[in-house]
Order: structure tokens, then sequence, then C-alpha cells
């Protein structure tokens, strides 16, 4: 009888009944952690908007969201007043510290307001614009490895060519040149 009613509950009490996507998905987690597992989620993710719309309800307590608008409302700072959204603990929980202290993700709203004036000065439009160089040339560069790899048909290990790229684009600029050589061996 829970089963019945679950089914019952999901498809057409829950909250999120009146957003259009797979029944079936709408239902429990299962397919979502099989396209993922299978390797095409954002595709099946992509398909999913085609089909269903902007809005698209993929799993029991999920929903997927296909506009610029949706992006400011859900993660845009907060402005006049309004209040920010309740961040779901479990899905930010692997963010936080080794010692378990907040970062700016994770951080209820009076510590992400310290936090993010903290740091807002390195992320200003000049700022950005003036790492601009720096930046593609550690894109330009992991392409050029990665492509490298392809050419000579080299397995390599992509979580540590993205972990070199991604450290290496937020080290202080002295020592980059470092990271490079350091790059280099590893390929």
């Amino acid at each position: 009888m829970s089963f019945l009613y679950k089914i019952l509950y999901e498809l057409y009490l829950s909250p999120l009944a009146s957003f259009p996507g797979p029944k079936l998905w709408a239902l429990s987690d299962v397919p979502q952690t099989y396209r993922k597992w299978y390797g095409d989620d954002a595709l099946m993710k992509r398909a999913l908007h085609v089909a269903y719309g902007p809005i698209v309800r993929i799993g029991p307590t999920e929903l997927i969201f296909d506009s610029a608008q949706a992006w400011k409302d859900i993660y845009g700072h907060r402005r006049g007043g309004k209040k920010s959204f309740v961040k779901e603990k479990n899905f930010y929980a692997g963010l936080n510290s080794v010692n378990g202290t907040d970062n700016i993700i994770s951080a209820n709203d009076a510590d992400h307001s310290r936090i993010r004036k903290t740091l807002s000065h390195a992320f200003s439009d000049r700022a950005l614009k003036e790492q601009q160089e720096l930046l593609e040339g550690y894109a330009q560069l992991l392409v050029r490895k990665l492509s490298e790899a392809a050419v000579s048909r080299t397995t390599v290990d992509l979580v540590k060519f993205w972990n070199c790229t991604t450290v290496s684009m937020r080290v202080i600029q002295p020592i980059f040149v470092l990271i490079e050589i350091h790059c280099s061996l590893m390929s």
C-alpha cells in the first residue's frame, strides 16, 4: 500500500507534480543515476528540455532549468531585501573544507556576504580582463597537451590534466612557470 501511495503522491500530490517531465523520472532517482553512470546525463537533460520545455522534473525532489533568468534567480546575489534560496545541505556537503568550515558556496547568508565582499575585487571585469591572456594560455596548453596525446594515441589521466590546469590558473603568477614545467613532465 505504501508503494502505491508513493506513486500517487509523486505523480499527483507532490509540490513538484505540476512540472513536466518523464513520469518514471518523477518516481525515482534511478533513471537519472543510470544516465550518469552511462555517461550521457548532459545529453539526456538537453533532450528532456527539448521535449518538455525550460523547466523539467528529473527526480522526486529535483527540477532542472534552461534559462539565464533561472540561473540569476537561483545563484545570483540577492538585492533589495529579497531572501536567498535555502541551500540543500546534502547537495553542497562535498564542497565544505576538510575542517568543516563553510566556504562561499556553503556559507549562510551573513558569512557568504562577508566572503563575497572579500573576493569580489578578484572577479571584477577589470581583474578578469587583466588575467584573460594567462587563462587563455592555460586553456590552450590543456588543449595542446590533450591533442598531442590523442594524435599519439596515448592514454592520459584527465583528472590530473584538469587539476593541473585549474591549479595553474589559481596560483600566484611568479610560480606559474614551475607548474607549466610540472604539467609538461606529466605527459
